[in-house]
């Protein structure tokens, strides 16, 4: 059974690496201390739109590989939590909805400003910006099921209801995600640093998937 769960989580972090490509490529852009808007930076028009396009392939390929290692992983949850297993695994199939759909919503934006602004609109950003703020509350609100499985399944570790031992949640990708975020706290400003930011959080769900599979592997003989 783990040597089962391992194999899926290595194919979930394809899927995770696969939709942090798609991350990077939009995210990979200088930017400045002046540029606070949360969505679409001012330096977005720079993007070519072949890579806002491939963008988009990634993170919906990404999301259907994805989704199998996540859903896989709810066979990590004790037997005798079977609601708790249940809450698990509908916030997957809900989790990878909302992520492709604001992967969508952030590349139509950056799409839209890069159109406008190359067709030489002159108020290309501020257009852009009226039209990010009308869809922020949805997107601050999609947060939430978009990171409900994890926040489960972090809680579930140090609780004692998977068949991991606690130490492991310190390898889990909320943990990856709060060091990345440190790291871009020294570089922001860059291309590399902006780019870090904008994949962070699926680059930890790949870090976390390997490092459970690497955890079940070496421990196939308990299971």
């Amino acid at each position: 059974m783990s040597k089962k769960i391992a194999t899926a989580s290595l194919i979930g972090a394809l899927g995770a690496f696969l939709m942090c490509t798609g991350d990077w490529m939009i995210g990979y852009i200088q930017t400045s201390s002046s540029d606070s808007a949360t969505f679409v930076k001012m330096t977005a028009n720079q993007i070519p739109l072949w890579r806002i396009s491939a963008s988009m392939f990634f993170a919906f390929i990404g999301a259907l590989v994805l989704v199998f290692g996540a859903y896989n992983q709810k066979e990590l949850i004790n037997e005798n939590n079977i609601n708790l297993k249940k809450i698990y695994t509908g916030s997957v199939i809900a989790s990878v909805s909302v992520w492709v759909f604001l992967h969508f919503m952030y590349c139509g934006n950056i799409a839209i400003y890069k159109m406008l602004s190359d067709a030489g609109v002159q108020d290309a950003y501020e257009l852009t910006s009226q039209v990010v703020k009308l869809f922020t509350p949805l997107s601050m609100l999609a947060m939430l099921p978009m990171m409900l499985p994890y926040l489960t399944f972090m809680i579930s570790i140090f609780a004692k209801k998977t068949l991991f031992p606690r130490w492991m949640g310190f390898f889990y990708m909320l943990i990856y995600v709060l060091a990345f975020n440190i790291l871009v706290s020294f570089i922001k400003n860059t291309a590399f640093g902006n780019g870090l930011a904008v994949a962070s959080n699926n680059m930890a769900i790949g870090l976390w998937f390997v490092s459970s599979a690497i955890y079940l592997f070496c421990h196939k003989e308990d299971k």
